[in-house]
């Protein structure tokens, strides 16, 4: 049991001395906001019916009151912005937060201004709110500033505008810096939440789940509820009854998280733990990065990562890593820009394996392209207990778990593509570090299945059609190379 009158003086007139009822877990989240450091953040999340939209509400309200007293702010003509509330819809803020606003906060304690989309606290602060679809209100959150942001169904917003609104984060009173700090609520979702709070816990930011079991205010039946409405698909079942984000996110995760926290520390010797593969994707725009992998078998040994260069630049730097690496063969993803860095490594004198991952598949009964194919492999071979990692490799075990599937006409698979990935509603960033482990993996089987030993040549000729030389390595025959350089005009190996 809390008050209001906890976060100020019970004199003060400026706060509701009504009781409030917390449930243990959302006292220990509110005590856990409370001690964040400064530009700290906070996910309460997990399935539905976990107060979190109540939490928050009553969160932001008593911050308020906090500010007030802290200050001994006056009633004044123009209050000061101090926090926002928000959702993806506006629309879904008015039916949901707004709504829940009103049934907790006392209305003698606030003004609705629903023109202005603001509540004004005792005339002395004031909280703005609304939705991330509207570009007045993002406008309007992006040239404020707050102390507090608290966004609603975080899994629904993109992290441009996240980023919007945590760099609103500068609010002073009478020249004193407040203390800056975030609130998300949210249902588990392979998102940037996921990743930021779930598999990577940033320094300063605390994740606090929530269930409908730790809310003793829900009616009677309430989870079989849940379960009648979510029978039809068990991982949003568990996801929302149980709060198990790794379940719902590797319902169409190609490869599953624990898939490769299980291939750490494993040990497998076989005929090809000891080849050597450099793996390399190359940087296309933006924020991209060229990420090179050696590989000793499946385990990765060497990383270099930069980030969008020229082509001599890149091949310059790949063909150092091989002669410092002893690769057998570098794969190297040949679509757009690729392609630069792959001819001119092959003009140098490398063994180059050109993948073409935009192309049709080899078995194109099955897949739609050669990067579900080649993505479809890697899943497998962590399935089947085929990789092993000495130690761990973060953010390439957490991009590893990034793309879904999906099927298209026919039961052909589809592997979201990087520009998918790259959305701010998804990851927000490029697979980079995985598109290229997963190269390498396709790699170190095309060496097995072919034979090929370093210093073989095996040269396809300008037209010739990689599956027909190579339809003896099926299913794993990929098309490697059709922008084929004459061995004779380029004086080097060619496969």
């Amino acid at each position: 049991m809390i008050q209001y009158a906890d976060t100020a003086p019970a004199e003060s007139p400026a706060y509701d001395a009504r009781n409030i009822e917390l449930s243990d877990k959302q006292s220990e989240a509110w005590h856990a906001f409370d001690l964040l450091p400064q530009y700290g953040e906070m996910l309460y999340g997990g399935g539905k019916g976990g107060g979190k939209t109540w939490f928050g509400c009553l969160k932001v309200y008593a911050e308020c009151r906090r500010i007030i007293d802290q200050f001994k702010l006056p009633r004044q003509e123009y209050p000061i912005p101090v926090a926002c509330m928000v959702r993806q819809r506006g629309v879904d803020f008015t039916d949901t937060v707004l709504a829940t606003w009103k049934q907790l906060i006392p209305p003698d304690k606030y003004e609705l201004h629903v023109g202005n989309r603001e509540i004004i606290i005792e005339g002395r602060v004031q909280i703005d709110y609304g939705g991330l679809d509207d570009q007045a209100s993002l406008s309007k959150f992006q040239g404020s500033e707050y102390e507090i942001i608290w966004i609603d169904q975080g899994e629904e917003c993109s992290l441009d505008a996240v980023a919007a609104l945590r760099g609103s984060r500068r609010r002073k009173i009478n020249d004193q810096r407040l203390h800056y700090r975030s609130l998300f609520t949210c249902n588990p979702a392979n998102c940037w939440l996921k990743d930021e709070f779930v598999d990577r816990l940033d320094p300063g930011n605390v994740f606090k789940p929530a269930l409908w079991r730790d809310n003793p205010h829900l009616p009677p039946g309430y989870a079989e509820s849940l379960r009648r409405a979510y029978r039809h698909r068990p991982e949003l079942l568990a996801a929302m009854l149980e709060g198990r984000w790794d379940v719902f996110a590797s319902a169409n995760c190609c490869i599953r998280g624990d898939w490769v926290l299980d291939a750490i520390g494993r040990d497998i010797v076989n005929a090809g733990s000891r080849r050597r593969v450099l793996a390399v994707d190359v940087a296309r725009e933006g924020d991209d990065e060229t990420v090179v992998y050696g590989l000793l078998g499946t385990t990765p040994i060497r990383r270099q990562v930069w980030g969008k260069k020229e082509t001599m630049y890149t091949a310059n730097r790949v063909a150092v890593e091989a002669r410092q690496f002893g690769a057998e063969i570098i794969v190297i993803d040949a679509n757009a820009i690729g392609a630069g860095p792959a001819d001119r490594l092959v003009e140098m004198g490398f063994d180059v394996l050109c993948t073409m991952t935009g192309a049709g598949a080899t078995d194109p009964s099955r897949f739609v392209n050669l990067r579900a194919e080649i993505w479809d492999h890697a899943g497998k071979m962590f399935e089947a207990g085929d990789v092993a990692w000495m130690e761990d490799d973060e953010q390439l075990r957490r991009e590893l778990c990034w793309p879904e599937y999906r099927f298209k006409a026919g039961g052909r698979m589809l592997i979201e593509s990087k520009e998918e990935l790259k959305s701010p509603k998804r990851m927000g960033k490029s697979p980079d570090y995985a598109d290229s482990y997963v190269l390498g993996l396709a790699g170190l089987a095309w060496l097995e299945k072919s034979g090929f030993r370093k210093g073989d040549v095996l040269r396809f000729r300008e037209g010739t059609k990689a599956a027909k030389v190579t339809e003896a390595l099926s299913p794993l025959s990929y098309d490697y190379g059709r922008r084929q350089l004459d061995r004779e005009r380029a004086g080097a190996k060619r496969w």
